[in-house]
């Protein structure tokens, strides 16, 4: 059965969840909100009811603006690149790199 709540699959897109597969005798099949549920709490996402997961999307959403930087930044040596740094609105920011 495909999944039902709307927000479970904003999650599975969010988190990288397939929601379908085939097996080894060529059967498709879909993926339901209980498995969903068991992957995501695996990730400590809280997806148990529609309101929960409804909040976990907006979570997911808003830890990009609630981190100053990213986790981690990986760059081929020699190459350039840029990342966004979030510090509150006219505050300064002092980053540095360590290697």
């Amino acid at each position: 059965m495909p999944l039902i709540d709307p927000a479970l699959r904003d999650l599975c897109q969010l988190y990288q969840i397939s929601t379908e597969f085939w097996d080894w005798k060529g059967h498709h099949t879909e993926v339901d909100d209980a498995s969903v549920v068991a992957v995501l709490s695996a990730f400590d996402v809280d997806a148990s009811t529609p309101d929960k997961a409804r909040a976990a999307v907006d979570a997911f959403h808003a830890r990009v603006w609630q981190r100053a930087l990213p986790a981690c930044v990986v760059v081929e040596q020699g190459t350039a690149t840029t990342f966004a740094v979030h510090v509150r609105a006219g505050a300064g920011a002092h980053v540095f790199i360590r290697l």
